[in-house]
Formats: structure tokens, sequence, C-alpha cells
């Protein structure tokens, strides 16, 4: 009789266990992190591009606005269909491949609760030994000190892209930054980039319709991950138990 209560127990403690971690993991976002600021966002607008400068429309008032076209996911979900506005970048004040800080470089109207802060704007990727061959299609450039990757779909016609990170944040979920990286890329319909690039370097400026995707991840909140090792810390106690309980009584 004593064996069969001793049974009856372990399996309840074990039961118990489960349930109890089981809870505490599903309680979680109610306790930390409860808003995920994930998301995916997708603008548009226009540009100027000149030596040292990324001036977006309208010109010379320090920011320019962008519009939100689909599709939006998480976060950036409702704002589908608004505007928002885009602070200008320099390379005195942003320098290509410097930690920087720059609150408010976007802000939506319809979601004053959300900011995206730029920390970097890295350096394009591309060589420049293509930045002044004849201009051919496939080719490939990025300008030393700058931002920019471009590339001629024909001897013509060119595209360019640059990269921004930085950090989401969210008033109704305060104390938490998440991370984000952005693709700007834009299209020189009738411009080889060999004619951009001249075109910049001789001091002139460059203007062109831009589209930009931006995804915000989210990483696990520490308390998130403390209360799951807790739960699986419990659990092989538990089993730990059980098994010396067995050998105990056998």
């Amino acid at each position: 009789m004593a064996r069969l209560y001793e049974l009856i127990l372990e399996d309840f403690v074990l039961k118990l266990a489960y349930l109890t971690t089981v809870i505490a993991i599903g309680c979680v976002p109610a306790f930390a992190g409860s808003i995920d600021d994930s998301g995916v966002l997708n603008i548009a607008g226009s540009v100027e591009i000149s030596f040292g400068n990324i001036d977006f429309f309208p010109l010379g008032g320090g920011s320019g606005t962008f519009s939100i076209f689909a599709p939006e996911t998480g976060i950036f979900g409702p704002l589908l269909g608004s505007t928002g506005t885009i602070m200008d970048l320099n390379n005195t004040t942003e320098p290509v491949g410097t930690t920087v800080s720059v609150p408010d470089f976007m802000t939506f109207s319809s979601a004053p609760n959300l900011e995206l802060t730029l920390t970097e704007l890295p350096a394009g990727t591309f060589g420049s030994s293509s930045c002044s061959a004849p201009a051919a299609a496939g080719q490939t450039c990025t300008p030393p000190g700058t931002p920019y990757d471009l590339t001629n779909q024909t001897a013509t016609s060119s595209t360019a892209s640059f990269t921004v990170d930085g950090y989401l944040t969210d008033t109704n979920n305060p104390g938490v930054q998440t991370p984000f990286t952005g693709i700007f890329t834009t299209q020189f319909e009738g411009m080889n980039f060999q004619q951009v690039v001249a075109t910049i370097e001789g001091g002139g400026t460059v203007d062109a319709s831009y589209s930009a995707t931006f995804t915000a991840t989210a990483t696990p909140e520490p308390a998130s991950m403390l209360t799951m090792l807790s739960g699986g810390l419990l659990l092989i106690g538990v089993g730990a138990f059980g098994k010396k309980l067995r050998r105990t009584n056998s």
C-alpha cells in the first residue's frame, strides 16, 4: 500500500510541475515584453543626391515626407496608406560607417508613439574598379567613402541602393529598443552610374524617386528567457526526484 501511495505522489508532483511550467511560460507576455515591435514597413518618396548629402523631398527643410504602401506587417500594419517624416542626411553629421545617433530619423503621422532612431549609415559593399570604366550592363560600383551600391541595368540606365541601421522605440512599450535595417533603392532612367557619379563629383545633384523596406526584429526579453529556463530546470529537477524515488523503493 505504501508503494502505491508513493507512485501516486510521484505522478502528482510531475503533473503539477508540468502544469506550473506551462502556465508560467504562457503568462510571460503579460509580465515582460507584452508588445511585439517586430514588423516590415514599405515607404516611397523622392530624393535629391549630391556630394555628401541625401535630401528628401520637399527640399531644403532638413527633412522630407514619405508615403507608406503595402505590404505592412506587425507593428507597422496599421500605418498602411498614411505618411511620415524622414530626416535628411549629411556626411558631416552622419559620416558613413560610423556609429551615430539621430533621434526622430523617421516618425509617423498616424502613430506618434513610434520613432526610428538612426545609428549607422553603412558604407557600400561594391568595389570602385568599374566606377570609371566604359558603361556596360551588369557593372557595379561603390564610390569610395559613400553608402551607395550602384548597378548598371543597361549601358544607359542604372540603380542605386543604400542601407540604414538603427532601432525602433514605442512609447506604448517603454524601455524596449527593437533593431531595424532599412534598404533604399532608386532608379536612374537614361543615366548609367558613370554619369551619376560624374554629376555628383562635379558638384551637381541627381533627383529620383525611391522606395525603401524596413525590417524590425524584436529580441527575446531577458525575463522571458529566465522564465523558460526556470521552467526547464524545474522539470529536470522533478524528473531527477522521481528517478531517485524509484531507486529508493526498488
